[in-house]
């Protein structure tokens, strides 16, 4: 078989969970001796290589565009798509072979698949990592719920990354649910652990901005509004004042420049936020693996999470994990046994969800009080994660997609 994947990231031009994703799944599908070839949006100076034995190719950006992928506006989209296209074919054409199957991450890529899909006559799958509609509600604009609901309906399968995902595909977009395959993210577990041992990260953590004796509480992901970061630095005044000797580790990209600035505002108008709080930017996962190892706490604070890799990477490690109850953070963690989870509400205005930090704050200060309950949390998340979250059930499973993705498309292909 000979896997073709569309993204719009892939490591280590833009890291997030959906590039940590793919680059998982393509290292371990071609660890059981698949061919995987990625096709991801370049920005920058991105350059084709080799991942392994995953061969990576990048579509760039035009000239004059914004730089972030996540900034695309549907009309460059549209133009990426067919380049996209094009630059599989001629891809696979210069290499004498034909792909067995398009998988493609998120919608935005579905035009180009659908232009394989009648190219190579093979089957097109969509993960959904996630569901713009449900992540932006009204401020979608119609055009791109209108590409989301095609992507979703002209898929020959969907794979949704979480129960939560699925769900709302088949609520917003009414796909069948047996058209409908959930998959959990996972990750080479052992790989993430080994990098966490190496030494010259971790003393350069703690040479940086470590300062020794602090307890550190640490959030990792995108700078984005629905990460709630904003009430999780709220709830971080009330945590310092109660708990004394604490530091909170901000770590991951910004998306959102205003919403970057607003973060800043609050830090540093606040004497006791600026002296206790680090923006550290994005880190590799070298550099994360050693923050988590550490750290005596994580927090994810998502008030729309469709699955959560903030959440398992400092399980695997060990570490006890704060986070809402919302998507696919309620599958990952049960409530008191390999986590906590705090409950988030929804705005009777704007129908958005809300995260109380005195909530917040009373859950990370339960932890930072019990250090016992805390090591109990951290080692039986550790085990949880390692039995449910490698990489070989998220391959094991996408496989199976895959191959009803060709079964289904076979016997559509003889009907007509």
């Amino acid at each position: 078989m000979i896997a073709t994947m569309l993204a719009r990231e892939y490591p280590p031009v833009t890291v997030g969970g959906l590039g940590t994703h793919v680059q998982e799944l393509a290292r371990g599908m071609s660890a059981l001796g698949i061919e995987v070839h990625v096709f991801a949006l370049g920005v920058g100076s991105a350059i084709n290589h080799r991942d392994g034995k995953v061969s990576v190719q990048y579509v760039a950006l035009s000239e004059g565009t914004n730089g972030a992928p996540y900034k695309v506006g549907l009309e460059v989209a549209s133009s990426l798509n067919q380049r996209a296209a094009a630059a599989v074919e001629e891809y696979f054409t210069q290499i004498s072979k034909r792909p067995s199957v398009v998988h493609i991450h998120d919608w935005y890529p579905f035009e180009a698949a659908d232009r394989l899909r009648s190219v190579y006559e093979i089957p097109v799958l969509t993960t959904i990592h996630t569901l713009n509609s449900a992540l932006y509600q009204f401020a979608m604009p119609k055009d791109a719920i209108e590409l989301e609901r095609r992507c979703c309906h002209g898929s020959d399968r969907v794979i949704a990354v979480s129960q939560s995902v699925a769900e709302d595909i088949k609520r917003i977009y009414s796909v069948p649910g047996d058209g409908i395959d959930v998959v959990w993210n996972g990750f080479d577990i052992a790989r993430f652990l080994a990098e966490a041992e190496g030494p010259e990260n971790f003393h350069a953590m703690h040479n940086c901005w470590l300062k020794e004796g602090e307890r550190r509480i640490v959030f990792a992901g995108r700078l984005d509004s629905h990460k709630g970061v904003l009430p999780l630095l709220h709830s971080a005044k009330q945590v310092i004042a109660k708990a004394g000797n604490v530091r909170y580790i901000i770590a991951g990209p910004v998306r959102d420049g205003q919403y970057l600035d607003q973060l800043r505002n609050l830090v540093a108008e606040d004497p006791m936020l600026s002296e206790k709080v680090t923006f550290v930017g994005m880190l590799d996962r070298g550099q994360l693996a050693n923050v988590y190892k550490c750290s005596t706490l994580a927090v994810v604070p998502s008030l729309y999470e469709p699955f959560g890799y903030a959440a398992i990477e400092p399980m695997s490690i060990g570490l006890p994990v704060v986070a809402t109850h919302v998507g696919g953070l309620g599958e990952i963690i049960v409530h008191d046994r390999t986590g906590i989870l705090v409950p988030t509400t929804t705005s009777r205005i704007e129908s958005a969800r809300e995260l109380d930090p005195t909530k917040l704050a009373e859950a990370q200060l339960g932890l930072l009080n019990d250090p016992a309950k805390a090591m109990r949390l951290g080692k039986e998340a550790q085990r949880d994660v390692m039995s449910r979250f490698g990489v070989h059930q998220m391959v094991e499973k996408t496989l199976a997609s895959y191959m009803a993705a060709v079964n289904y498309h076979s016997s559509a292909a003889a009907r007509r």
